[in-house]
């Protein structure tokens, strides 16, 4: 299937691109979170510090399997292959950018993608067994943060050179207010007093967009932030949620920046 026809297959859903958010993984965040929040804030440091040091474990796969050793004797040397762009520890960096920007912020799960697959609610990033690292290009981590309902990252690449970043009036149910600037070539976009449609009454969002420049095989970077509370109206959850600026700093983190992938992965 070529990226033109999937692209069409999946077009009754978010594509991603920065002026159309693809909220998805945000609103399963929201859900998830909110079925375990309580439990899952008490986890504390804790959990933090054991997504850092055993990412084996949070993955599943176990170590790598070596290829066996030739038992005769050889005099040349075998070729070494290319590093992958990306691997597992891709997820401790954008942890730590977390932890210096939002100390209490507390590891919960990730979600990574190097192929598309089906699901329930349409077509999603999956990791395939084993990962494909050369073609990760969708990388989402969510953290428990004392107030919030959820707090995720997201990096991810599309195909084809997106849009023009900026503000959409139909990326969401409710805007309360959205900028756009520019920071030494990338643009970042703010979307604040954010109700995304199908969450209940009173959940208030804030998200930070960071699009890079469109690189040289013309394909598009986009790191996120963005945060979320229940319960609240407008004016009290606009206090209750992390501070703009911190929020952007950690959205322009290089930690957060998705190497590109070796190709966009097609729907299998």
């Amino acid at each position: 299937m070529t990226n033109e026809l999937f692209k069409a297959e999946v077009d009754r859903i978010d594509s991603g691109l920065p002026d159309h958010p693809d909220l998805t993984s945000y609103m399963r965040s929201g859900r998830a979170i909110r079925r375990r929040r309580r439990g899952a804030v008490a986890l504390g440091a804790g959990a933090l510090a054991a997504a850092v040091v055993t990412p084996a474990v949070l993955w599943g796969g176990g170590p790598a399997t070596q290829p066996a050793k030739d038992p005769a004797p050889s005099s040349v040397a075998p070729a070494a292959s290319a590093p992958a762009p990306v691997d597992a520890s891709f997820g401790d960096g954008v942890t730590a950018a977390v932890a210096e920007g939002f100390p209490d912020a507390a590891f919960l799960d990730k979600t990574v993608g190097d192929h598309y697959e089906k699901s329930g609610i349409g077509v999603e990033p999956a990791l395939g067994t084993p990962p494909d690292w050369a073609n990760v290009f969708f990388w989402r981590q969510g953290y428990a943060v004392d107030g919030l309902q959820f707090f995720d990252t997201r990096a991810s690449w599309d195909g084809a050179a997106a849009p023009a970043a900026g503000c959409s009036s139909t990326a969401f149910e409710v805007e309360q207010q959205c900028t756009t600037t520019d920071v030494n070539g990338y643009t970042v976009v703010v979307h604040d007093g954010v109700h995304v449609q199908g969450e209940p009454e009173g959940d208030w969002a804030r998200l930070v967009q960071v699009v890079a420049p469109i690189s040289e095989r013309g394909n598009t970077q986009v790191t996120e932030v963005m945060a979320q509370v229940e319960g609240m109206s407008w004016a009290e959850a606009e206090s209750a949620l992390p501070d703009i600026d911190r929020m952007r700093t950690l959205a322009l983190d290089e930690r957060l920046r998705l190497p590109e992938p070796a190709t966009i992965p097609e729907l299998r």
